[in-house]
């Protein structure tokens, strides 16, 4: 009996010793594989100094944009792949921004993010001047921070194009404008009469027809264009490809506007 028990002993110790080393080798292997993605917690230290605030997210990931929701609680967790996140946390009551943080972190894998957020910085105010369009309310903004996502207002008759930082109209302000005084912007109309192309520029692959619309009209079919070894991925309208084309219609205004397309080597289709 004292011998099989030091067998079983020993049988016990190997099996530990190999469990142990399959652990291992599967956090390396979860942590570290090309293209994954990982866990982030945001971690704001100080929330309870806002209570009742709701805190926005605005971040970037290698310079790309990072879309994250909302939340009134002191953690947020997000998913993103390896890179450089650099991130701006606000907290808002209604319009008015009572405190603001800025991180920049690499990630290269599961991490834990704390941000303490200040009351202290520069606040400026943008005005809209919808040029007998819809009221649109004024916007809070840190100086030296991206404007972000702007209303558009309404007008009976005429098509919105855009905001402008000047009454002339030079200057067209998107999400990625960056604020650094108080400002008024100004809004473009359009008439709904008139008359849009739209063009497709299909980067080598197959032929897709111009569109003629009226400003603001939809496109009903998103159409798809062929490339041998390659699979479409969609449309773009800036010709860096950032800035996509995602549902099969698009409404709001049309005017000459050229859109291009990526394409994805299929994971299926050999080249060699």
């Amino acid at each position: 009996m004292p011998n099989i028990l030091k067998v079983m002993a020993v049988l016990f110790s190997i099996l530990g010793i190999m469990a142990c080393t399959t652990t291992t080798e599967t956090t390396n292997t979860v942590q570290n594989p090309a293209g994954s993605s990982f866990r982030v917690e945001i971690k704001i230290t100080n929330a309870a100094e806002y209570d009742g605030c709701d805190f926005y997210f605005y971040g970037e990931l290698d310079g790309n944009f990072l879309s994250i929701p909302k939340t009134n609680g002191d953690i947020k967790t997000i998913t993103v792949s390896k890179g450089a996140l650099t991130l701006q946390v606000l907290a808002k009551s209604g319009s008015s921004i009572l405190g603001q943080a800025e991180i920049s972190e690499q990630i290269n894998g599961d991490k834990e993010v704390p941000v303490t957020l200040s009351s202290s910085f520069s606040q400026c105010t943008v005005t809209f001047d919808s040029n007998g369009g819809s009221t649109v309310e004024p916007l809070a903004v840190i100086s030296g921070m991206e404007i972000g996502s702007l209303n558009r207002p309404t007008k009976a008759g005429f098509v919105f194009e855009g905001w402008y930082a000047e009454a002339e109209f030079i200057t067209k302000v998107d999400s990625a404008y960056r604020v650094n005084s108080n400002m008024t912007l100004y809004a473009k109309w359009i008439s709904s009469t008139t008359e849009c192309t739209v063009t497709f520029n299909v980067n080598g692959g197959s032929d897709v027809a111009a569109q003629t619309l009226t400003a603001g009209q939809t496109i009903a079919v998103s159409p798809v264009s062929t490339k041998a070894g390659f699979v479409f991925s969609g449309w773009y309208s800036d010709r860096m490809l950032t800035i996509v084309w995602l549902s099969g219609t698009m409404s709001g205004f049309l005017f000459f506007v050229t859109f291009t397309y990526t394409t994805l080597l299929s994971k299926s289709t050999s080249l060699i």
